[in-house]
This record gives C-alpha cells, structure tokens and sequence, in this order.
C-alpha cells in the first residue's frame, strides 16, 4: 500500500468494485435472431452513473464473418450506434439488426455511456472507414472541467449467436477519476465543550484537463490536455449556516464530487473555510465566532476508475488530514489515522 502524507489533506484511493449481472433473453432464432443489448455498471455512488440510472449508450460492432477479431477490422455492423432504454424497461435501437445467417458467424463490439453529444462533450474520434479499437473524445463542454460520469464496457471479441443467444450484456467499468470531501472534528472523541464548528467552504485548484482521448478497448486515456488552472469546490453557507461537523465522518455538500479526466502528477491547492462559535453569555450577542481559512498545496496523480476522498479533520486550533490508503470505491472507508498541526 502507498502512503503519502501531507499536512493539511490526505487521498483514499477507491477501486471499482464488482458488480452484479442484468441478463434478458433474446428472442426468435436462428439467423432471423434479433441483436438485442443489455448492460450493467461497476457499483458506485448514487450521484454517479448506475446499472439502474444509465439510459443510453453507444455500439460499435464489426462483422469478421467466422475470423477472429483482428485490428483490420472495421465497424461494418454498427457505428455509433445509439442504444436506449433502462434495466427495467430493456434497451432498443433503430434501424433493428439481425445476426448474420453465415454459420459461426463471428462479431466483436465495443460500448460506451452515456451516448455522446454536444451537451456531454463526447464525440467519436474514430471514423466509420478506420480500422481497429474505436476510440471516442472528450472535451470540456462549458470550460468547468467538471465532466459527468464516463464509463466504457468491457470489449466483447468473436461472439457467437450459439454462445450468445442474440444477447449482448455490457460491463461498464467508470474511466474519470473521482475527488470528493469528507470531515469531520478533530480530536480522539470530537468534542469541544459547547464549541461548535461549521464547515463553510471547500475548494480544490488545479490545472484540471480539459479534454482527452478514450481507447473503447482498454479505457486507457492519450492526448490529454490541461487547461489553465481552474478552482473548484463546493459553498456549504456562511458563518452558522455552513456544516455543522461531528466527531463522525460526514460527506460534504451532500457528496459533492469533482469528476475529471485522470492525469499524472500534478499540483493541487486545497483551501478549506470554516467557523467557530464558543457561547459566552459574558460577549455581546452571547458567543464568540472566528472564521478561518487555511490553505496547502499538495502534488498527486489520478487514475481512472478511482476515487480520491479528501478528509478534513477539523479543530479549534488546527486542521489535520488523514494519511491515505487505497480500497474500493464502495467499501467503507477505514480509519487512516491522523496529522496535528
């Protein structure tokens, strides 16, 4: 396990976990077999896409008669091609296709969610004429760098109507990297008399990328580049009105989290804003309220498919951060122990 500390944040690094398997069956038979889709995606958060909230998904299926899949291969079968619906409900798509009669007819495809278009920034990188692994793009459709959740199926090679029964079901694996905030008081039991803490603002800069490459066969990233440094982070209110922290850990703003396309080693500023209120009937207004705002720079790569929790440990005197370790990106998180300033 890699540990790296800082003093004043800390990174748990989350992997996909596994997931559970949507199947249908298809329907009519032989080479009058429809093609029908189904898919499913790596457990994860609700904020973030599910096999239960994805609605949409693009295809692209090449047609090898009975060869095995080759990078000579071209999307004869399907380009793009956009695939609707819901678990519940089933996934269609137009013009319908069936199975080619060629007996051991073979056909390779590759997926992607959600389907791309000039909202989400995604498009196809790879024409209807190149051969090989598609690969789609995606660039920053308002300049925030904050993209939605991207996921790319795991490649279905050489499948078979015999092996398929017409059936075609997408693993979806998540390809951004995840940053998002946790906090909670510092301390070994979280109190501070009557002292109450709030949590008023988080906020993370960096020079975040804003655009990048996706291989639809090993969901590896190229061609990414970065863009001027951008912050970005989340306002929990002012003074009183902010997050009110406890001796547990507590997402912040309601699991808030920074999507983005993972990138190498790169320098992050983490500025955080909080305010303590100490009641003292001997003050006018009966209390005693600071504010404070603390900053610290860290340097750290992301990956795709993980999550990267920032947990803020905070105090009256001092803000610490734990150290950080990798586990799933379900799993509930162990304790990391801590830093004091």
């Amino acid at each position: 396990m890699r540990h790296i500390s800082f003093l004043s944040a800390a990174l748990l690094l989350l992997c996909v976990a596994a997931c559970n398997k949507n199947e249908s069956a298809a329907t009519g038979n032989g080479a009058d077999r429809p093609l029908t889709f189904n898919s499913f995606v790596s457990t994860t958060k609700g904020e973030l896409l599910t096999t239960d909230s994805i609605t949409d998904f693009g295809v692209y299926a090449y047609y090898t008669q009975a060869n095995a899949w080759s990078a000579s291969a071209k999307p004869n079968f399907m380009y793009n091609q956009l695939v609707s619906g819901s678990k519940d409900g089933g996934f269609s798509y137009a013009p319908l296709k069936f199975w080619p009669s060629l007996k051991n007819a073979r056909m390779s495809f590759f997926a992607y969610a959600p389907y791309g278009n000039a909202y989400n920034g995604i498009f196809p990188r790879s024409a209807n004429t190149d051969s090989g692994v598609p690969r789609i793009a995606l660039s920053s459709p308002d300049g925030s760098c904050n993209f939605q959740d991207l996921v790319v199926a795991e490649p279905v090679y050489d499948a078979t109507l015999q092996e398929t029964g017409g059936n075609i079901t997408f693993q979806f694996h998540h390809t951004l990297a995840k940053i998002a905030f946790q906090a909670r008081l510092a301390g070994s039991d979280g109190s501070y008399d009557n002292t109450r803490i709030y949590l008023n603002a988080v906020q993370l800069a960096a020079e975040y990328p804003v655009s990048g490459v996706l291989d639809l066969g090993s969901g590896d990233w190229s061609e990414v580049e970065p863009g001027r440094k951008r912050t970005m982070g989340t306002s929990l209110g002012s003074g009183e009105n902010g997050l009110l922290l406890q001796g547990s850990r507590q997402a912040v703003g309601d699991d808030y989290c920074i999507l983005a396309i993972p990138d190498s080693q790169k320098e992050f500023t983490l500025s955080v804003s909080y305010t303590v209120v100490t009641p003292d009937e001997a003050l006018d207004g009966g209390k005693l309220v600071n504010s404070y705002t603390v900053s610290q720079t860290m340097t750290f790569g992301t990956d795709k498919g993980r999550a990267y929790d920032i947990l803020l440990s905070v105090g009256p005197s001092a803000i610490t951060f734990g150290a950080p370790e990798v586990s799933a990106w379900t799993s509930v998180l162990d304790d990391p122990g801590e830093f004091t300033l």
